[in-house]
This record gives C-alpha cells, structure tokens and sequence, in this order.
C-alpha cells in the first residue's frame, strides 16, 4: 500500500503543499525462522494493545522496526520489538483532549515518535493460554524520550505496562478484565481499569464494558503511534476515534451487540462518557455487512452527541476532548474486492 503525505487522510486540511506529491511504502521486511523464532526488520505492521496498526482508514499507520517472536514456552507467545520510527500522528498531539486519547488522526510521513532523532521504543510482550479457555497477556512499553509540551515540561523517559485477562465460564458468559499504566518520569503517572462481560443470546452475541481512568493522570490510553483508537473494552470495536474515552478522569459505559440475519451480519454498539467536568459523550455505531457474488460490502453509520452543542469551538490543548461542543453524524459506505 502507499499512505497518503502528511495532513492529507483524516480530518485535518493539508496545509503544507510542498508535500501533495509525496507518498511511503507501508511496509518492505524481511524475515527468517530459527526454529521457533521469527526474527523480521523493516517496515511492518505491528498489533499490541498499546501501539498497533490501525485499519480505519485507506492509509494504514505503519512502523520501522525489528521484531523478535518465540513459541518455545507451552502455550505461550511472545514477542519483542524495537521500534525506531512511524507514519502516525501521536507521540505529542495535544489534539484530542488529553495527550494520547481521541486526537483528529491523521497519517504522517515517517519520522521518530517526537519528531526527534533518538526518541525510539522498545515492547516486550505475550500472551497465554496455559488456563482452560482463558487467555493472558502482559506487555511492557519503554519510551527513550517522551514528548516537551507547550509549557517547555518535558515527559522524561516513559514506562508502560497493560495486563489482561479474558476468560469463558461454563461455556456461556466470557468475561474480561484490563489494567494499564504510564510512569512519566517528569509527569503524574496514569492508570486505567476496564471489566468485560459477554454472552450469547438467541444467536447473537450482547456484551457489556465499563471502564475508569485515574483523575489525577497525564496521559491517555490510546494507540502511541495515532492517539485515534484504543484497545480498552469500552472503545474497542468502536468506529469513531474512540480513544478519548480513555482520558484521565473518563469513566465509560459500553453495551452492544453483533449476529448475522439472512446472511447479512449487523452490529450495534452504545456508550455514554463522563468526565470530570461532568461534559459527556454519547455515542452509537451501527454497522452491516453483507457479501454479493466475489464483492464485500459494508455500511457503517456513526453518531456522537455531547452535552454542550452550543461551544462549536474545539480548543486544540489537554483540557478539553476532541469532541466537546460537537454533534458528529458520519456515513461510511464501503466496497472491496480481494484478487
């Protein structure tokens, strides 16, 4: 795939023309195999809870990076990666309300994750799935050096940990539980918690998620490399960028649901978010997919109410969300045909 130039995907106007023409290679790598090892350089997809490849859009976000992955441990994967650059938007945007939670999102040319050379990340992590129908993971993110904000503070070095645990009961309910963190060393550290349960009904899955992001945090929770979207249970699946849910002192409600009726597949979800400022979100996805002869098809329509449609301004600064002030209806029409 080739990404579209700086400022030109998202919601964001492209103000720099001297970029028009430009475009990257999402991914060029190499690997090998020793044994039960994978070693792979280049430029890759990555999928981690907390820096991930997001698919949204036409223009993926994509990492320079070597990966090192191993089964050898019974029921066990793991993977470690050094990551020395990226084509996403975060790492410092202050667009979303809150560094790292629901900015505008657009894809970027490659660069380091500050804009700076040497500000390079290292993860290590894995999951496992030695417990009967259950699945852990544990993941570790180190940060060389985080961002300077407007102020002339800067983050320091940038410790992470996500922890999760889902797991099925008696063949009918899956449950799920997350907690993760952020230990700035110049900064208050962030923490958020999120409980999952889920079952099937009538032929359709209904789930419900709740999560709770400490007040007194620095940073949200969302994709390091775009600040759009986040794997916490409340935001995930999600269509909007849904990664402003996990800003510090959000606590969040999600309920949905998902199932095929005459082979077309439908999926509905609600979420409602609070802040500390008592402003709040509303939002609902509705989605369905359906296939015709070898073409897949899709449409998607989103709504995201707040509280405060009078304020049409959306200060681009941590002390507000990206979405205050706004009521935001989007249809999404999609048709794709693999060869």
């Amino acid at each position: 795939m080739i990404n579209a130039p700086y400022g030109s995907t998202g919601f964001t106007p492209d103000f720099d023309s001297r970029l028009d023409e430009e475009a990257n290679l999402s991914q060029i790598w190499i690997e090998g195999t020793f044994g039960n090892t994978i070693a792979k350089i280049g430029r890759m997809e990555l999928d981690t809870p907390l820096l991930n490849t997001e698919k949204w859009n036409l223009a993926y976000n994509t990492f320079e990076a070597l990966t090192l992955s191993n089964t050898d441990l019974p029921q066990t994967a793991l993977l470690a990666g050094y990551v020395t650059r990226h084509n996403g938007h975060g790492g410092g945007a202050f667009e979303g309300g809150g560094l790292l939670a629901g900015s505008p999102g657009r894809t970027v040319n490659m660069d380091d994750f500050t804009g700076r050379d040497g500000a390079n990340l290292f993860f290590l992590g894995g999951t496992n799935k030695s417990v009967e129908n259950t699945t852990l993971q544990a993941w570790y993110y180190y940060l060389e050096e985080g961002v300077t904000l407007f102020n002339g503070v800067g983050t320091g070095q940038i410790d992470a940990f996500w922890l999760q645990a889902d797991t099925k009961v008696m063949d009918m309910f899956t449950l799920g539980a997350q907690f993760a963190a952020m230990t700035p060393d110049n900064l208050n550290n962030s923490n958020i918690w999120a409980l999952k349960a889920a079952t099937d009904v009538m032929g359709m899955n209904v789930y419900a998620a709740y999560s709770s992001a400490a007040d007194d945090g620095f940073f949200g929770f969302a994709n390091l490399s775009t600040g759009d979207k986040t794997n916490i249970y409340t935001g995930l699946a999600s269509i909007y960028f849904d990664g402003v849910l996990t800003a510090p002192g959000v606590d969040t409600f999600k309920i949905g649901g998902s199932g095929t009726v005459a082979g077309v597949g439908l999926a509905a979800a609600y979420i409602n978010a609070q802040d500390l400022r008592g402003e709040t979100i509303d939002g609902l996805d509705f989605s369905a997919t359906a296939k015709v002869g070898p073409v897949n098809l899709m449409a998607i329509y989103t709504t995201i109410l707040t509280n405060d449609q009078d304020n049409t301004k959306t200060p681009a600064n941590a002390s507000y969300p990206f979405y205050k002030g706004r009521e935001i209806d989007s249809i999404r029409l999609i048709a794709s045909y693999a060869f």
